[in-house]
């Protein structure tokens, strides 16, 4: 399950997947039935979007900056082995100028990721390949079920950013 334009993939792969069944895109589709429907998640680790996929049992793949927030929040999934990260870098943030912003401001990001289609795509067979990535990802949504859901979920995700600080 993919948002997209569906008019931009009027042919090739993404074509042909669709074509077969095995994909669906369209222009938008809600969280719940985009999740409920797919077999992995990739995403960049958000707080919302890891409570869902955990809730209806999915193993996720996330991309992202090993320092963000996102990213923290998606270790544990990644340590219960409920999911696999993929770094945009191992180094560290990269300062750059931002004259747009103001004269003397610098921004810092990730400007050349080292995310290629080849490791996106490996961590995803990966996830796909291995049960115990759906197993534990169930396993973890029991436990998350049973404290009261996603809701629960980012509320204690909140509560240990918040001590943490």
């Amino acid at each position: 399950v993919v948002a997209g334009d569906p008019d931009r993939y009027a042919a090739g792969v993404v074509d042909t997947a669709r074509s077969m069944g095995r994909l669906v895109l369209a222009p938008y589709i809600p969280g719940y039935d985009a999740t409920m429907d797919s077999d992995v998640v990739l995403t960049q680790g958000g707080n919302a979007t890891v409570a869902l996929s955990l809730s209806l049992g999915k193993p996720m793949v996330c991309l992202g900056p090993p320092q963000s927030d996102c990213s923290s929040i998606f270790r544990g999934v990644e340590q219960n082995h409920a999911g696999s990260m993929v770094n945009h870098s191992a180094g560290a943030l990269e300062r750059i100028k931002a004259p747009d912003l103001g004269e003397d401001v610098d921004i810092f990001g990730y400007w050349n990721t080292k995310i290629t289609s080849s490791s996106i795509s490996e961590a995803i067979h990966e996830v796909l390949n291995d049960s115990s990535y759906t197993e534990n990802a169930r396993r973890l949504g029991k436990k998350l079920l049973s404290l009261g859901g996603a809701k629960a979920a980012v509320d204690i995700i909140a509560q240990t950013i918040e001590r943490t600080r």
